[in-house]
């Protein structure tokens, strides 16, 4: 129901945009410009909306054969690459603000679960509670019960190194239990010895509740640890 309600807006909001384009003598082809805002955003209502919003503010004509070209070069440049300079009621902000300052999951659980997903392509939905959050924040979508990242747009902001950085902030040891984890926990070269072990014992100091999961690799490593002593 609230895929087909996006549908409905998306198609009122580029009814009124391609009447605008003619009237204003914009493009030669106004349909192949809606193809390539359909493309970037994969009917998300605020997205079209900002994107049709900044084609009619340009003073530039969309010329025949260009649109691809045209439409990419303003998404790229007024969205991906300028997000952070958007109000925090926009899409892209709000979204990165609630998944960095989450209340519902720990943000390190949540984006561990996008990983998934954003890695796959396309992922069976299983329910969990990181899986329904995703959905409530708009960063995946769900269809035919498998879940993909929305829109291209959330693909290239929120990507592998934007996703793996922040990660490591949340995490001293996120690569090495991301890659345990992607093993069923039998790749024991990311067990954490030393130094690293050390660093995330002190880390958990005051964390009050981790993860199962997560003690699980803590524990792992100890024991790990004690072998090789």
């Amino acid at each position: 129901m609230i895929l087909e309600q996006q549908e409905e807006k998306t198609i009122e909001i580029l009814g009124k945009f391609v009447l605008e384009l003619k009237k204003r003598e914009k493009a030669s082809t106004p349909q192949l410009v809606v193809e390539q805002v359909l493309y970037w955003t994969d009917c998300h209502p605020a997205l079209v909306s900002k994107i049709c919003q900044l084609i009619l503010q340009s003073e530039s004509t969309i010329h025949t054969n260009k649109e691809k070209e045209y439409v990419e070069q303003l998404v790229q440049q007024d969205l991906i690459k300028s997000w952070h300079t958007q109000t925090e009621t926009e899409p892209i902000p709000k979204i990165h603000a609630q998944l960095i300052n989450n209340q519902n999951c720990d943000p390190f659980w949540l984006l561990l679960s996008y990983k998934q997903i954003l890695q796959a392509d396309s992922l069976a939905s299983n329910g969990s509670t990181e899986q329904q959050e995703l959905l409530r924040l708009g960063l995946v979508i769900k269809r035919q019960e498998r879940l993909r990242v929305y829109n291209r747009i959330y693909q290239e902001v929120f990507n592998s190194t934007w996703l793996n950085r922040t990660l490591e902030i949340l995490r001293p040891y996120a690569r090495e239990i991301s890659t345990w984890l992607a093993s069923d926990g039998q790749d024991a070269s990311q067990l954490l010895q030393g130094e690293a072990l050390a660093e995330a014992l002190n880390w958990t100091k005051g964390k009050g509740k981790l993860n199962p999961q997560e003690d699980k690799f803590l524990i792992a490593s100890q024991v790990f640890n004690l072998r090789g002593t």
